[in-house]
């Protein structure tokens, strides 16, 4: 499906071309323009029509008009499965939420073995510092 930045939309009546939107750098218009025109390489191009009005230069890129149509082929092919790419956008809003939920049973686990860890180091510590009966100890010990 071919797209052309020339054509024109129809809006109530009136007709806009789809480059007639107001640029937020300054509030201008993009432009129709031609590069090099009645020349063998010439180009067409939209940039803003305030681009070299004044020290205040235009911000905003010069776009080709094949990259435009590129753009809105890509845009409208997207557009074309939508539903396609939504459905795998939850898919992947899923796996992440699983994955949350996973992150938080390890930190759970996590908080577990500290404790676990911290009562085997008391206890090996009181084994080390007091004098006791090593059976009664390592009994005590596996409980753990």
């Amino acid at each position: 499906m071919l797209l052309s930045i020339n054509a024109n939309l129809c809006f109530y009546g009136r007709t806009h071309n789809v480059m007639h939107r107001k640029i937020n750098d300054n509030g201008s218009f993009y432009g129709h323009k031609i590069f090099h025109a009645k020349k063998k390489h010439s180009k067409d191009v939209w940039y803003c029509n305030q681009l070299y009005k004044g020290s205040n230069n235009c911000s905003t890129p010069i776009l080709s008009e094949n990259d435009l149509v590129n753009y809105l082929q890509g845009l409208s092919e997207i557009l074309a499965n939508k539903d396609k790419h939504i459905s795998v956008c939850r898919v992947q809003m899923n796996e992440a939420d699983t994955l949350e939920k996973i992150r938080h049973k390890r930190e759970k686990a996590e908080e577990v073995l500290a404790k676990g860890k911290a009562k085997i180091q008391a206890r090996v510590r009181e084994n080390a510092s007091v004098s006791q009966n090593q059976q009664v100890y390592r009994q005590r010990f596996e409980k753990i």
